[in-house]
């Protein structure tokens, strides 16, 4: 399999819609080992990487914490629109991380990149219907895909679609 070159982000690039860039950062992120989520404004359009800001200390006693996986980094693309030309340019751009990139191993594992696509999810409510275990169902598609690296999700996001499907009945 050929290698593909990774396209860096400019200031200036130019996106015929907000879409096709949140896509490329989106590309870009996946490509060299970093998790985004989208901060919008009426403003303007930041695509901000997912370990920025710091989550307010939780004061409640719970036995259970969840880990802290932001970091304050500040790594961002800010993309807006262009009256003159009608397409969307990145105004702003700040590559600097303060942590370390996912190594390609474990990149799939990232919030972002984890994507369940419509054929996927019907194929999970067939086996799930047909009686197969979540455990079963999740290693059918991951032989079907070629690998557990190829599947776009783990185990707890198919457990999580079912219990939505279950909670719309």
């Amino acid at each position: 399999m050929a290698e593909q070159s990774i396209v860096e982000p400019k200031i200036g690039m130019m996106f015929a819609s907000v879409d096709d860039g949140w896509k490329f950062w989106g590309n870009y992120e996946k490509a060299t080992g970093f998790g985004v989520r989208k901060h919008c404004t009426n403003k303007n359009k930041d695509g901000l990487i997912s370990k920025e800001g710091h989550k307010e200390e939780d004061k409640r006693v719970l036995g259970n914490h969840r880990w802290e996986v932001r970091t304050g980094c500040l790594a961002k693309i800010n993309v807006g629109l262009d009256k003159e030309t009608g397409n969307y340019v990145v105004k702003a751009l700040k590559m600097s991380h303060n942590h370390d990139l996912e190594p390609p191993e474990t990149n799939h594992m990232l919030r972002s990149h984890k994507k369940m696509s419509e054929a996927q999810a019907f194929a999970i409510m067939l086996a799930n219907d047909s009686g197969l275990k979540p455990k079963a169902t999740y290693e059918l598609m991951s032989r079907e895909a070629g690998g557990r690296l190829n599947v776009a999700y783990v185990m707890e996001d198919q457990k999580t679609y079912l219990r939505s499907i279950r909670k719309k009945k």
